[in-house]
């Protein structure tokens, strides 16, 4: 009787091998996938614009008031329409509030970016809950992710209630249940 479900296991694992392999295509939209650039070719051609647009200055510019946090988060687009220079920016940006966001009064030599990160993750919550588009949703929750604060979790909350998409809903959800279990000091 092993032997027997070993072989179907066998069989189906085959069988899911060969199958076709459309599930693993990045990006659909291509004829064929070596017209899209690896990450690693994008980068290596786009090496000098990354670098400026990811430089502290850029970075700061981008979070100096909300006006500036919208107008980068309004730059985002549908699924495999984001520009990737602008999803580079905004993850750059996501980084850069969180690097000495909190620092302690004691740690003098670290500059304090709270304001910025307050700023951002306000920023983030905004777009997540006007857009209209699943994925910019998805974008914009998951940057929250890294640099949201406890107290934003009932604005996740009402993002998740009011998303027509399910796995906006439940992407959301999720993402609340993240930032309900920081330490209440954040």
């Amino acid at each position: 009787m092993k032997k027997i479900l070993t072989a179907i296991l066998f069989a189906a694992a085959f069988q899911a091998l060969a199958a076709d392999d459309k599930l693993n295509d990045m990006k659909p939209e291509a004829a064929k996938g070596a017209e899209a650039p690896t990450g690693a070719e994008w980068q290596d051609a786009n090496g000098d614009r990354l670098a400026a647009e990811t430089s502290d200055g850029a970075l700061a510019a981008a979070v100096a008031d909300t006006a500036s946090a919208k107008a980068l988060l309004g730059k985002l687009k549908g699924a495999y329409l984001t520009d990737a220079l602008v999803a580079s920016k905004i993850a750059a940006v996501t980084q850069y509030v969180m690097i000495g966001a909190d620092a302690a009064w004691y740690e003098f030599w670290r500059t304090s970016r709270s304001g910025e990160r307050e700023l951002w993750s306000e920023a983030l919550l905004s777009v997540a809950a006007e857009a209209k588009d699943p994925y910019i949703q998805q974008f914009c929750l998951d940057q929250l992710r890294w640099c949201g604060k406890c107290s934003q979790s009932a604005k996740v909350r009402g993002i998740a209630s009011a998303a027509g998409a399910k796995e906006v809903r439940e992407f959301a959800f999720l993402v609340a249940r993240e930032l309900e279990s920081c330490p209440s000091s954040l």
